[in-house]
């Protein structure tokens, strides 16, 4: 028989923390001196942390609670290049131009999160999908196609 799986209330928690292992740390206690100090201990300042080390800085993390405890432990666990239809808001208001670089950098650190993931054989099941945009109403297709042209200019596997 199967363990039932962990129902957790959205609004009210994480499952990343109702089933995964503490990742609390003692408080930090007198001087300490580092190259480079990251506020915050989710999956971006982890990162950037990395980044840091791997550029031979010194580095201290500091977190007010748990590692992956915030935004992070509340998410889900979902790492794209593409936003809904962002790239075309940004289209809108400042050009292709910027809309595409903007495609191009989230790309750059989706890539850069899946050779840390593989680089410190993080357990998290990592695995490469595309995403998916959909339209409720037959008036709404163009902007997925105005979406779908800026994702292929930037580069995106789409």
């Amino acid at each position: 028989m199967t363990d039932a799986p962990t129902v957790v209330d959205p609004v009210e928690g994480s499952i990343w923390l109702s089933t995964g292992s503490s990742t609390a740390f003692p408080r930090l206690e007198g001087d300490h001196a580092a190259d480079v100090v990251v506020v915050g201990g989710g999956i971006a300042g982890l990162c950037i942390a990395a980044a840091c080390r791997d550029a031979d800085l010194s580095v201290s993390v500091l977190e007010r609670h748990s590692i992956g405890e915030g935004t992070t432990a509340r998410s889900t666990v979902k790492a794209s290049a593409a936003h809904g239809l962002r790239a075309s808001r940004i289209a809108d208001a400042k050009g292709e131009v910027p809309a595409t670089t903007y495609l191009r950098s989230q790309q750059a650190g989706l890539e850069r999160l899946e050779a840390l993931v593989r680089r410190y054989d993080v357990q998290c099941d990592w695995q490469n999908r595309r995403h998916v945009l959909y339209a409720t109403a037959e008036d709404r297709w163009s902007d997925l196609e105005r979406e779908l042209g800026l994702e292929r200019s930037a580069g995106l596997d789409v």
